[in-house]
């Protein structure tokens, strides 16, 4: 980096340190000489972790590559394909629909009651049907064990 500057032992961009430390840092009250360290104590965790998976999808997309190249010009198979990427391990068994969110309902600390306003106002303004992946159900499963497990009306 032409431009950049050091923090905690990370050379970071300098745009890219002064976005941070101004537009993202300064409104929410948190310290730039902490963030960046346990910045960098999280990348120094995971680095080992992320440079296996990237190894890992080296390999996969070698062998998925391997496989165009074995059947170029023919039609594809789905099904071919599918077992494929299943045997390879790209494709896993089934699992079960989840919902991934961000609501404030899913966040520690927050009690129950509030909890069930949120619900209370979802339901009123229509947010609360959401999908499975794959399914088409609604799932009303982000209210249980709230103590407001009444389905929407």
């Amino acid at each position: 980096m032409t431009n950049s500057f050091e923090r905690s032992g990370l050379q970071i961009d300098a745009d890219l340190a002064r976005f941070i430390e101004s537009e993202v840092l300064s409104p929410i009250g948190k310290k730039r000489e902490a963030f960046w360290s346990e910045f960098s104590e999280l990348l120094a965790r995971f680095v080992r972790r992320n440079r296996d998976l990237l190894a890992q999808r080296d390999v996969l997309q070698a062998r998925i590559d391997a496989w165009y190249v074995a059947h170029a010009g023919k039609p594809l198979r789905q099904g071919e394909y599918q077992a494929l990427l299943r045997k390879i391990g790209h494709l896993v068994p089934g699992l079960d629909p989840f919902v991934v969110t961000t609501s404030p309902q899913q966040r520690p600390g927050h009690r129950s009651r509030d909890r069930c306003r949120l619900a209370d106002r979802k339901r009123r303004r229509g947010g609360h049907r959401r999908y499975h992946a794959g399914s088409g159900a609604d799932d009303y499963r982000q209210f249980r064990g709230l103590g407001c497990d009444r389905r929407p009306s």
